[in-house]
């Protein structure tokens, strides 16, 4: 008899579980028995020989049992005929969506170079005070640095021309891929101001090459605040910036 959807979802899902555990305890038991069969089989030590036969067993022992454990689950709880397939299909699918995300995660959170054969591309920027504080009282002393999962990096800053009106500029080298990336600009008398940077993990495309609009704070931290808060809005400090790739 053909299941309802409901209960043929439910019996998919614990298929699916009882699957991977099944799974599971082949791979690590088939590795066992591997390194225990390799020296008696005549596999050589060398190179890595017996622990590739291991794994492999254990690769070999962990999917007989995922499709025991999922098959086995599917019938004892009555599904039959094209759903049984089905079944097997949707559990597979939903292995396949899974090792893609864990996949996915992982490589997205290593420490992957921007460009990893040759210098990394920099960031131009250019700060320009609050309205009606001079440019010599807004950048003394000032520091900057940029700030990312993967690591932090002090900015280069041109010397500010006190003879005449200017802002700050500088840049700073990228090296890794990342999407979180904050321009932090210090201040022994405005505090930290912090910018968060609207710019892709790889930011070496050609709309990244040329002026950004000026950016307000988004974040401040001061001696005082336990952690930085949002800014308000009010006037202060903005920033723009481009990206410079070691290959333009």
């Amino acid at each position: 008899m053909a299941k309802s959807p409901s209960d043929f979802l439910k019996s998919v899902g614990i298929a699916l579980l009882i699957g991977i555990i099944s799974g599971a305890c082949g791979f690590g038991g088939g590795i066992g028995g591997g390194s225990l069969l390799a020296t008696p089989l005549g596999i050589s030590p060398m190179e890595g020989g017996q622990g590739y036969f291991a794994f492999a067993i254990g690769i070999l022992s962990g999917l007989v049992l995922f499709l025991v454990g999922t098959i086995g689950v599917l019938y004892l709880r009555g599904i039959r005929a094209f759903q049984l397939l089905l079944g097997l299909v949707a559990v597979l699918v939903a292995v396949g969506l899974i090792t893609g995300g864990v996949v996915g995660y992982f490589y997205a959170a290593s420490s992957r170079p921007i460009n990893s054969s040759g210098l990394p591309p920099r960031l131009y920027f250019e700060v320009r005070p609050p309205p009606g504080v001079a440019q010599e009282e807004a950048f003394r002393d000032v520091e900057l640095d940029l700030n990312t999962d993967q690591n932090s990096m002090d900015g280069v800053i041109e010397p500010v021309d006190g003879t005449a009106p200017s802002n700050l500029t500088g840049y700073v080298e990228l090296y890794f891929r990342t999407s979180s990336r904050l321009l932090v600009l210090k201040s022994p008398r405005f505090g930290a101001k912090l910018f968060n940077l609207q710019l892709p993990a790889d930011p070496t495309g050609s709309r990244y090459q040329t002026w950004s609009a000026w950016q307000q704070v988004d974040y401040i931290d001061t001696p005082n605040s336990e952690q930085p808060t949002r800014a308000t809005g009010t006037p202060d400090f903005e920033i723009r910036y481009f990206v410079q790739s070691s290959n333009s």
